[in-house]
C-alpha cells in the first residue's frame, strides 16, 4: 500500500519542482550564470531519479489528522527532498562514492566533465563544484520553509539537520579512528540521529505540526521514527553486503571499504576469535579492499548466523514502530500506510 501512496505523493513532489526550478531559472540571482542553470538542472534530475521517501512521509505525517489537501504540504515535502539531496551529494563525496542510483554521483560527473575538458586536478576540482551544488540544494530548501512563514518549523528542521550533521562527523571519526565500538547502543545512536532523525522523524513531524498534531502524538511519532529509522538503516547495511548491485545502484560492500564500523564488524569481533579480529585489522589497514575481501567478510557472517541476527533486530524494531504508532489516534487508511511503511522497509532486503 505504502509503495502506492509513495508513487502518487512523488507525482506530487515533482510536479511543484518543476515549477520552482523553472521560477528560479528566471530569477536575477543566476542570470549570466550558466553554472547556476546547470546546478538546478543536475538537482532536478538527481530529485526526479529518487524515490522522494521523505518528501512522502510529509504527507503522512500530515494526513495523520485527516484534514483536506494543503498546498503548504507539497511545499514542505519539496523542502525535504532539497534538504536530503544536499546530504546525499555531500555523503557521496566523504564516502568517495562514484554511484549514486545506478548512476555517476554528482562529483564524478564533474570529475568526468573536468576530465573531458582538460582541466587541472579534476578529482578534487569535481568534488568542489558538487559541494556547490549540495549548498544550492540546501539553500533551495531553506527558501522554501522561508516561504511558508513559519517560525516553528523552520526552528525544527534547522535543529534536526544540525542534529544530523553531528552524527555525520561520528560516522566519519568511527571509520578512520579503528579502535573497535565496546557496545552495540553506540552504533545505534548513530543511526538513529543520522538516519532516524532526518529521514523519518523530520519529514513525519514537518507534516504534523503543520496539521497541528497533539504534542501526545508527536511524542509517538519520535518513537516510531527512532525504531523505524534504526531498522531502516540495518536493511541499508544488510544490502550494502548483500543487495543486488543493480537494484542498490552501489557496488557490494561499500561500507567495508569505508571501513565503516556496521553491526556485522561489531558482532564477527564480538566472537573473541582471534584469528578472526587479526583478519578484520588486516583488512581494515589496507588502503584498497580487494573483492576477497568482501567475499570473506560475507563468508564469516553467514557462518556465524549474523546475517540472522540482523534479522531478528530489524525485526524487533519494526514492532516497537507499530506498537507506538497503535497509540496515536487516527483513520484506518492513515493507520494502514504507517504499519505499511514499516514492511516498505523491510520488504527491500526479501
Amino acid at each position: 500500500m505504502f509503495n502506492e501512496y509513495l508513487k502518487a505523493k512523488k507525482e506530487s513532489i515533482l510536479k511543484a519542482l518543476t515549477t520552482y526550478i523553472t521560477q528560479q531559472k528566471g530569477k536575477n540571482c543566476i542570470t549570466g550564470s550558466s553554472w547556476g542553470t546547470d546546478a538546478l538542472n543536475r538537482l532536478e534530475q538527481y530529485i526526479q531519479n529518487g524515490k522522494c521517501i521523505r518528501g512522502s512521509l510529509v504527507f503522512l505525517g500530515y494526513d495523520i489528522q485527516g484534514l483536506e489537501k494543503n498546498d503548504d504540504v507539497t511545499t514542505l515535502a519539496l523542502a525535504m527532498e532539497f534538504f536530503h539531496a544536499g546530504l546525499l551529494i555531500h555523503d557521496d563525496i566523504m564516502d568517495n562514492a562514484d554511484k549514486r542510483r545506478g548512476m555517476a554521483s554528482i562529483h564524478a560527473s564533474y570529475k568526468e566533465l573536468l576530465t573531458k575538458k582538460q582541466g587541472e586536478h579534476p578529482d578534487t576540482s569535481g568534488e568542489s563544484l558538487a559541494i556547490c551544488v549540495g549548498n544550492v540544494a540546501f539553500f533551495c530548501g531553506m527558501q522554501i520553509i522561508a516561504s511558508l512563514n513559519n517560525k516553528e518549523i523552520a526552528t525544527f528542521c534547522a535543529k534536526e539537520l544540525q542534529i544530523v550533521n553531528y552524527a555525520q562527523m561520528m560516522d566519519i571519526v568511527l571509520g578512520v579512528v579503528q579502535t573497535p565500538v565496546k557496545n552495540i547502543n553506540e552504533i545505534l545512536t548513530l543511526y538513529q540521529n543520522k538516519t532516524g532523525r532526518y529521514s523519518v522523524l523530520l519529514p513525519l513531524t514537518l507534516g504534523a505540526m503543520l496539521g497541528n498534531a497533539k504534542t501526545s502524538s508527536l511524542k509517538h511519532i519520535k518513537k516510531y521514527s527512532d525504531a523505524v529509522g534504526i531498522a531502516y538503516q540495518l536493511v541499508d547495511d544488510t544490502l550494502d553486503l548483500f543487495g543486488n548491485p543493480k537494484q542498490t545502484g552501489k557496488p557490494v560492500g561499500t561500507d567495508i571499504r569505508e571501513k565503516k564500523q556496521t553491526p556485522y564488524i561489531f558482532f564477527l569481533r564480538q566472537l573473541e576469535d582471534e584469528e578472526i579480529e587479526g583478519h578484520i585489522a588486516q583488512i581494515f589497514s589496507k588502503n584498497t579492499l580487494t573483492e576477497e575481501d568482501i567475499v570473506w567478510i560475507k563468508t564469516q557472517v553467514k557462518a556465524h548466523h549474523i546475517d540472522v541476527k540482523l534479522q531478528e533486530m530489524i525485526a524487533q524494531y519494526n514492532l516497537q514502530a507499530k506498537e507506538a504508532i497503535s497509540r496515536i489516534p487516527m483513520e484506518k487508511r492513515e493507520r494502514t500506510l504507517f504499519l505499511s511503511f514499516v514492511d516498505y522497509l523491510t520488504n527491500r532486503i526479501q
